[in-house]
């Protein structure tokens, strides 16, 4: 724009690319390629961290609620055929806990 290249966000993370003048064409991809790996293991790190950071978040919120013998339960249907968009995943019949695993 106006004789002038803008910078990029990922001209900060690869660095400017001069232009090729010469050379071989086999050094310039793997030069590129190696800096594009760079950019994708740092992309992946980024990724991995924000996703420990969710999931923390995510945990200090879920509480575990074991189920006890003689309460109430809902049982999931998982026999719908079709789209289940708007439908209830839900039995409508209300069971009761006889028996309740430890753990």
């Amino acid at each position: 724009m106006f004789g002038q290249e803008p910078r990029l966000p990922v001209d900060f993370l690869l660095g400017r690319i001069p232009e090729v003048s010469g050379g071989e064409v086999h050094e310039w991809v793997s030069e590129h390629q190696a800096r594009l790996q760079v950019a994708f293991d740092g992309a992946r790190e980024c990724l991995r961290i924000e996703a420990g950071k969710r999931k923390a978040q995510h945990d200090k919120h879920v509480e575990d609620a074991p189920l006890g013998e003689g309460q109430l339960v809902y049982l999931q249907n998982y026999n719908q055929r079709g789209r289940q968009k708007i439908q209830d995943h839900w039995s409508p019949v209300v069971y009761q806990v006889v028996q309740a695993l430890a753990g």
